[in-house]
Protein backbone atom coordinates (compact mmCIF):
# COMPACT_ATOMS: atom_id res chain seq x y z
CA UNK A 1 0.00 0.00 0.00
CA UNK A 2 1.15 3.59 -0.35
CA UNK A 3 1.06 6.04 2.30
CA UNK A 4 2.19 8.93 0.30
CA UNK A 5 5.28 9.72 2.54
CA UNK A 6 8.46 7.71 2.84
CA UNK A 7 10.59 8.69 5.66
CA UNK A 8 13.61 6.52 4.40
CA UNK A 9 14.53 9.04 1.79
CA UNK A 10 13.60 12.67 2.58
CA UNK A 11 14.70 14.28 -0.52
CA UNK A 12 11.45 12.48 -1.64
CA UNK A 13 9.17 13.13 1.52
CA UNK A 14 5.78 14.45 0.93
CA UNK A 15 3.25 16.23 2.94
CA UNK A 16 5.74 19.01 3.89
CA UNK A 17 9.00 16.88 4.81
CA UNK A 18 12.06 19.01 3.83
CA UNK A 19 13.85 18.14 1.10
CA UNK A 20 18.06 16.73 2.23
CA UNK A 21 19.71 20.34 0.51
CA UNK A 22 16.98 22.41 2.66
CA UNK A 23 17.68 20.23 5.41
CA UNK A 24 21.24 20.69 5.20
CA UNK A 25 21.13 24.26 4.67
CA UNK A 26 19.25 24.49 7.73
CA UNK A 27 21.56 22.48 9.54
CA UNK A 28 24.70 24.71 7.94
CA UNK A 29 22.54 27.70 9.64
CA UNK A 30 22.19 26.37 12.83
CA UNK A 31 25.53 25.62 13.02
CA UNK A 32 26.78 28.78 12.18
CA UNK A 33 24.27 30.24 14.90
CA UNK A 34 25.74 28.53 17.39
CA UNK A 35 29.40 29.33 16.61
CA UNK A 36 28.40 32.72 17.07
CA UNK A 37 26.97 32.04 20.27
CA UNK A 38 29.99 30.57 21.21
CA UNK A 39 31.95 33.19 20.04
CA UNK A 40 30.29 35.76 21.72
CA UNK A 41 30.52 33.85 24.90
CA UNK A 42 33.99 33.87 24.59
CA UNK A 43 34.65 37.56 23.67
CA UNK A 44 32.28 37.88 26.56
CA UNK A 45 35.09 36.67 28.73
CA UNK A 46 37.72 38.32 27.16
CA UNK A 47 35.95 41.61 27.67
CA UNK A 48 35.61 41.23 31.14
CA UNK A 49 39.53 40.10 31.90
CA UNK A 50 40.23 43.67 30.06
CA UNK A 51 38.51 45.55 32.55
CA UNK A 52 39.65 43.89 34.99
CA UNK A 53 42.46 46.42 35.51
CA UNK A 54 43.44 44.35 38.80
CA UNK A 55 43.32 41.32 37.42
CA UNK A 56 41.39 40.18 40.80
CA UNK A 57 39.07 37.80 38.71
CA UNK A 58 36.16 40.92 39.61
CA UNK A 59 34.74 44.13 37.96
CA UNK A 60 34.72 47.10 40.52
CA UNK A 61 33.34 50.59 40.24
CA UNK A 62 36.94 52.05 39.52
CA UNK A 63 37.83 49.73 37.04
CA UNK A 64 34.64 50.64 34.98
CA UNK A 65 35.01 54.40 35.35
CA UNK A 66 38.93 54.41 34.15
CA UNK A 67 38.55 52.24 31.17
CA UNK A 68 36.00 54.44 29.86
CA UNK A 69 38.05 57.34 31.14
CA UNK A 70 41.04 56.06 28.90
CA UNK A 71 38.51 55.98 26.46
CA UNK A 72 37.55 59.21 26.25
CA UNK A 73 41.14 60.26 26.04
CA UNK A 74 41.76 58.51 23.31
CA UNK A 75 38.83 59.84 21.54
CA UNK A 76 38.39 63.46 22.17
CA UNK A 77 41.72 64.66 24.07
CA UNK A 78 41.80 65.90 27.72
CA UNK A 79 40.24 69.25 26.14
CA UNK A 80 37.54 67.29 25.24
CA UNK A 81 37.08 65.12 28.08
CA UNK A 82 35.19 65.76 31.31
CA UNK A 83 36.19 63.26 33.97
CA UNK A 84 33.36 64.32 36.58
CA UNK A 85 31.22 63.77 34.04
CA UNK A 86 32.45 60.60 33.23
CA UNK A 87 32.92 59.36 37.19
CA UNK A 88 29.10 60.25 37.86
CA UNK A 89 27.89 58.62 34.33
CA UNK A 90 30.08 55.32 35.41
CA UNK A 91 29.01 55.39 39.08
CA UNK A 92 25.73 55.13 38.17
CA UNK A 93 25.71 52.49 35.60
CA UNK A 94 27.61 50.28 38.02
CA UNK A 95 24.88 50.89 40.79
CA UNK A 96 22.10 50.63 38.85
CA UNK A 97 22.88 47.60 36.62
CA UNK A 98 25.76 45.71 38.71
CA UNK A 99 25.77 46.11 42.41
CA UNK A 100 23.17 48.56 44.35
CA UNK A 101 26.55 49.43 46.79
CA UNK A 102 29.05 50.14 44.48
CA UNK A 103 30.76 46.56 45.19
CA UNK A 104 32.78 44.51 43.12
CA UNK A 105 30.92 41.84 40.88
CA UNK A 106 31.93 38.52 39.20
CA UNK A 107 32.09 37.72 35.74
CA UNK A 108 28.75 35.99 36.25
CA UNK A 109 26.82 39.49 36.88
CA UNK A 110 29.05 41.68 34.04
CA UNK A 111 28.06 38.90 31.80
CA UNK A 112 24.10 39.04 32.39
CA UNK A 113 24.52 42.88 31.74
CA UNK A 114 26.41 42.89 29.07
CA UNK A 115 24.59 40.12 27.46
CA UNK A 116 21.58 42.56 28.00
CA UNK A 117 23.01 45.42 26.09
CA UNK A 118 23.65 43.54 23.11
CA UNK A 119 20.69 41.84 22.76
CA UNK A 120 18.89 45.15 23.29
CA UNK A 121 20.81 46.80 20.63
CA UNK A 122 20.90 43.59 18.06
CA UNK A 123 19.53 40.19 18.85
CA UNK A 124 22.00 38.52 16.30
CA UNK A 125 25.25 36.64 17.48
CA UNK A 126 26.67 37.72 14.49
CA UNK A 127 25.90 41.21 14.64
CA UNK A 128 26.76 41.27 18.72
CA UNK A 129 30.44 39.58 17.66
CA UNK A 130 31.12 42.34 15.85
CA UNK A 131 29.67 44.66 18.51
CA UNK A 132 31.98 42.83 21.30
CA UNK A 133 34.98 42.84 18.71
CA UNK A 134 34.95 46.59 19.03
CA UNK A 135 34.48 46.97 22.51
CA UNK A 136 37.48 44.71 23.06
CA UNK A 137 39.41 47.06 20.91
CA UNK A 138 38.74 50.14 22.84
CA UNK A 139 39.42 47.89 26.14
CA UNK A 140 42.46 46.83 24.43
CA UNK A 141 43.35 50.48 23.27
CA UNK A 142 42.49 51.81 26.86
CA UNK A 143 45.17 49.52 28.65
CA UNK A 144 48.04 50.58 26.35
CA UNK A 145 46.74 54.61 27.20
CA UNK A 146 48.27 53.41 30.30
CA UNK A 147 51.73 54.02 28.99
CA UNK A 148 51.51 57.40 27.41
CA UNK A 149 52.74 60.00 29.63
CA UNK A 150 50.51 62.77 27.84
CA UNK A 151 47.58 60.89 29.34
CA UNK A 152 48.65 60.41 32.57
CA UNK A 153 47.04 61.16 35.89
CA UNK A 154 47.55 60.15 39.56
CA UNK A 155 44.46 58.25 39.61
CA UNK A 156 46.25 55.56 37.15
CA UNK A 157 48.75 54.43 40.52
CA UNK A 158 46.09 51.72 41.80
CA UNK A 159 46.58 50.09 38.16
CA UNK A 160 49.78 50.29 36.91
CA UNK A 161 51.30 47.10 39.01
CA UNK A 162 49.05 44.64 37.55
CA UNK A 163 48.71 46.05 33.93
CA UNK A 164 52.61 45.63 33.54
CA UNK A 165 53.72 43.02 35.76
CA UNK A 166 53.21 40.20 33.24
CA UNK A 167 54.34 42.13 30.25
CA UNK A 168 58.69 41.98 31.10
CA UNK A 169 60.52 43.98 28.50
CA UNK A 170 57.43 46.14 27.71
CA UNK A 171 57.90 49.34 26.30
CA UNK A 172 58.59 52.54 28.29
CA UNK A 173 56.22 54.82 28.51
CA UNK A 174 55.61 57.48 25.20
CA UNK A 175 53.44 61.19 25.02
CA UNK A 176 52.57 59.55 21.68
CA UNK A 177 48.88 57.97 22.27
CA UNK A 178 47.79 54.68 20.54
CA UNK A 179 44.63 55.87 18.69
CA UNK A 180 42.83 53.47 16.01
CA UNK A 181 42.43 56.86 13.94
CA UNK A 182 43.93 56.83 10.42
CA UNK A 183 46.26 59.79 10.86
CA UNK A 184 44.50 63.15 9.50
CA UNK A 185 41.19 62.16 10.69
CA UNK A 186 40.68 63.96 14.04
CA UNK A 187 37.00 64.36 16.13
CA UNK A 188 36.09 67.97 16.36
CA UNK A 189 37.16 68.28 20.38
CA UNK A 190 33.62 69.49 22.15
CA UNK A 191 31.67 69.22 25.10
CA UNK A 192 29.63 65.41 24.53
CA UNK A 193 27.92 63.62 26.90
CA UNK A 194 29.62 60.61 28.05
CA UNK A 195 28.19 57.20 26.88
CA UNK A 196 27.87 53.60 27.24
CA UNK A 197 29.49 51.24 24.91
CA UNK A 198 25.76 50.81 24.03
CA UNK A 199 25.35 54.36 23.48
CA UNK A 200 28.43 54.08 21.02
CA UNK A 201 26.93 51.87 19.04
CA UNK A 202 23.75 53.64 18.60
CA UNK A 203 25.02 56.80 17.48
CA UNK A 204 26.70 55.41 14.80
CA UNK A 205 23.68 55.22 12.73
CA UNK A 206 23.68 58.96 12.61
CA UNK A 207 27.24 59.32 12.02
CA UNK A 208 28.49 59.40 8.06
CA UNK A 209 31.68 58.39 6.66
CA UNK A 210 34.34 62.00 6.35
CA UNK A 211 37.11 62.65 4.67
CA UNK A 212 37.92 59.30 3.16
CA UNK A 213 37.48 57.38 -0.18
CA UNK A 214 37.63 53.89 -0.98
CA UNK A 215 41.26 53.44 -2.29
CA UNK A 216 42.82 56.43 -0.05
CA UNK A 217 45.76 55.71 1.75
CA UNK A 218 46.10 56.32 5.26
CA UNK A 219 48.37 55.18 8.30
CA UNK A 220 46.54 52.93 11.27
CA UNK A 221 47.79 52.52 14.56
CA UNK A 222 48.95 49.08 15.67
CA UNK A 223 48.83 48.16 18.96
CA UNK A 224 50.51 44.64 18.68
CA UNK A 225 53.87 46.69 16.64
CA UNK A 226 53.43 49.98 18.22
CA UNK A 227 53.84 52.00 15.58
CA UNK A 228 52.03 53.53 12.68
CA UNK A 229 51.31 51.24 9.40
CA UNK A 230 50.69 52.31 6.16
CA UNK A 231 47.18 51.03 4.73
CA UNK A 232 44.37 51.20 2.24
CA UNK A 233 40.59 51.83 2.72
CA UNK A 234 38.86 48.92 0.89
CA UNK A 235 35.34 49.56 1.47
CA UNK A 236 33.27 52.98 2.87
CA UNK A 237 30.33 52.14 4.42
CA UNK A 238 28.10 55.83 4.60
CA UNK A 239 24.82 54.32 5.18
CA UNK A 240 23.88 50.97 7.64
CA UNK A 241 24.32 47.81 6.01
CA UNK A 242 24.97 44.11 6.18
CA UNK A 243 28.46 43.08 4.75
CA UNK A 244 30.27 39.71 5.17
CA UNK A 245 27.40 38.74 7.67
CA UNK A 246 27.56 41.90 9.61
CA UNK A 247 25.58 44.46 10.58
CA UNK A 248 28.40 47.53 9.55
CA UNK A 249 27.03 50.91 10.94
CA UNK A 250 26.96 54.08 8.58
CA UNK A 251 30.21 55.84 8.93
CA UNK A 252 32.62 52.59 9.33
CA UNK A 253 35.65 52.07 7.51
CA UNK A 254 37.29 49.05 6.12
CA UNK A 255 41.21 49.17 5.85
CA UNK A 256 43.68 47.25 5.42
CA UNK A 257 47.58 47.69 6.40
CA UNK A 258 51.22 46.95 5.59
CA UNK A 259 51.33 44.18 8.16
CA UNK A 260 48.55 42.05 5.69
CA UNK A 261 45.64 42.89 8.53
CA UNK A 262 42.44 44.15 7.96
CA UNK A 263 40.74 45.97 10.30
CA UNK A 264 37.22 47.68 10.77
CA UNK A 265 36.76 51.32 11.90
CA UNK A 266 33.75 52.33 13.68
CA UNK A 267 32.27 55.98 13.88
CA UNK A 268 34.09 58.31 16.41
CA UNK A 269 36.88 55.56 16.54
Amino acid sequence: SSSGVRGDRPEQAQGGYASAPAARQTTAAADRKAAARARVESLLAELFRLQDLKADGVLDQEELIKVNEKISLLHYGKEGTDKVAIREKFRGIFREQLDPHGRPVPYAAFRDYMSQVLMDIDPSPDAQVMMLEQFIAEAESARAAFRFTSLNSESDAPFLAKLFETAPGSRAATSRPPQGLPVGYQPVVEHRPQMTMADRVARAEATAVEGFAKGDSLQVWSNSKGEWLDGTVLEVFPVDCQAEGYKVPAGSLKVSSSAGTTKWIMPGQ
